[in-house]
């Protein structure tokens, strides 16, 4: 029988996932979804949270210790590399948070839309956020970030680390050096195709998020990270652009000349002749004639 790995970091958050494994468990039953379900547990606390040891009572679970607190996407990183040994090509990993913002009541339909024959040149489905049930400070923050995110890179992301593939897609990329940077944003300069699935962002299950405002402005920077490439070549075409118009700028105005009136007389190119010669310009301003005698000498 093919397998699906669910795989997700847990920090000091047993209990929360706990609740999410039952609910995972009830939705695919529920679908009838023809896969035998394996858990990837990474223990981001590096063996220091003591309850992680009720996971392994539980068959159809594997824990992964972290040699250190690495964070949520390091840690998905790690457990996918390990996963890659024991992944057959046609069985489906799918990634998620354990805090239960990621609703398991998704993961039929994403399975579906990778499985699907409609989809088959789709490599890799995410979940897409039409809501986000988090403050109105968060809010403002994240859509700030979503307009810079998408003037440097010319991309837009709504998902995190939500995301479902077939195995044979994650031994062919986990490797791949953008995954080291961060593994949310790298999906999107592999040069795949990516389906999404609209998905609601649920609110913690229990507990408060251990992510501060630090943390959160260190994962929206690492999320640029894979972009660097395009983001560079963004700038120096804007920095480029603008040279050309201040030089245009300081061209025009060196062959131009102010006179009284707030008119701009330009000096006609006299260079060929050796005489000199005299230009009658006439400047009309506020009804008065004004005559200016323009003497060049070739």
């Amino acid at each position: 029988m093919k397998n699906l790995w669910i795989v997700t970091p847990v920090y000091y958050d047993v209990e929360s996932f706990l609740l999410l494994y039952q609910e995972i468990e009830t939705s695919l039953n529920s679908n009838r979804f023809p896969y035998q379900k394996n858990f990837l547990v990474i223990d981001d606390s590096a063996h220091r949270d003591r309850s992680i040891q009720k996971l392994k009572k539980i068959s159809n679970i594997k824990v992964l210790h972290a040699p250190q607190n690495l964070g949520h996407q390091h840690a998905l990183v790690l457990g996918l590399r390990h996963l890659k040994q024991y992944v057959a090509d046609h069985d489906l990993v799918i990634t998620l948070d354990s805090d239960g913002q990621d609703d398991p009541k998704d993961c039929p339909q994403m399975l579906q839309t990778i499985t699907s024959a409609a989809n088959a040149e789709a490599s890799v489905v995410v979940a897409q956020r039409t809501k986000r049930s988090e403050s109105f400070c968060f809010k403002v923050f994240y859509l700030c970030f979503k307009i810079m995110f998408k003037l440097l890179t010319g991309t837009s992301i709504k998902s995190g680390n939500f995301v479902a593939y077939k195995g044979a897609f994650l031994k062919r990329y986990i490797d791949h050096y953008f995954f080291n940077l961060c593994y949310s944003s790298s999906f999107y300069v592999l040069g795949v195709t990516i389906a999404s699935v609209p998905c609601e962002r649920r609110k913690r299950m229990l507990g408060e998020s251990k992510m501060n405002l630090f943390s959160l402005i260190k994962h929206g920077l690492r999320m640029l990270l894979p972009f660097i490439k395009i983001i560079l070549l963004r700038i120096f075409i804007f920095l480029l652009l603008l040279s050309l118009i201040a030089l245009t700028h300081t061209y025009y105005k060196s062959h131009s000349q102010k006179v009284p009136g707030g008119k701009v007389a330009v000096l006609p190119d006299r260079s060929n002749q050796r005489e000199p010669s005299c230009v009658n310009s006439v400047l009309i301003d506020k009804g008065l004639a004004l005559k200016v005698n323009v003497v060049r000498i070739a």
